[in-house]
């Protein structure tokens, strides 16, 4: 009967130490002794906005701007595309703009001898510190007899590498203002010109 209770009193002995032990460990976590691991993932599949953008910053060439009290970004919008000049010079057409659209945006350029022809010269360039140029060999076959030539320049976000997309959004959602068009669920900016060959 004496073994017994002395098991009895070993055993309960035991158990009052690891409970002892337990609840220690658990008080050493909560005090910030051993820091809670956190695996969780953070959710970064669309970009952050602040409620309270800060104002654009002119000096920034990536068009995004930090602000200052945390570390979100606040995108901007485009809406600058336009054709400022078409020469003929050397045999060759050249076409010239601005945009404000960020350095390494393509850009689709149409040279077209009527809106419903199929036949055009086409290339693609890129934006580079805010203007554009693109250029084409004077062929005999264009522009066919014509007097005018349409010039047609497109920012097409679809094209577009990963980087500028981040910027423009994949679906051209920071494209605005009163060049942009909306093509399916895709918005464009699009600058279209004639230039009189008479």
């Amino acid at each position: 009967m004496k073994k017994m209770v002395l098991m009895f009193l070993i055993l309960f002995v035991g158990i009052l130490i690891f409970s002892t032990w337990s609840c220690a460990e658990d008080k050493a976590c909560s005090c910030g002794q051993t820091p809670p691991v956190d695996n969780s993932i953070p959710d970064i599949s669309q970009p952050t906005i602040p409620s309270n953008p800060s104002s654009l910053d002119n000096n920034s060439p990536s068009g995004i701007k930090k602000s200052s009290s945390s570390s979100k970004t606040t995108l901007i919008d485009y809406s600058v595309l336009t054709i400022t000049q078409f020469t003929i010079k050397d045999n060759r057409y050249r076409v010239n703009g601005i945009t404000d659209l960020p350095s390494g945006t393509r850009l689709v350029v149409s040279l077209k001898t009527n809106p419903e022809t199929t036949f055009n010269l086409q290339k693609i360039i890129e934006v580079q510190n805010g203007s554009f140029t693109a250029s084409f060999r004077v062929t005999p076959d264009f522009p066919n007899k014509e007097e005018k030539i349409l010039i047609e320049i497109v920012c097409d976000p679809k094209m577009q590498n990963i980087a500028i997309s981040q910027r423009i959004d994949r679906y051209g959602e920071n494209l605005t203002g009163e060049k942009m068009i909306l093509v399916g669920k895709v918005q464009i900016l699009k600058d279209t010109d004639i230039f009189d060959l008479s």
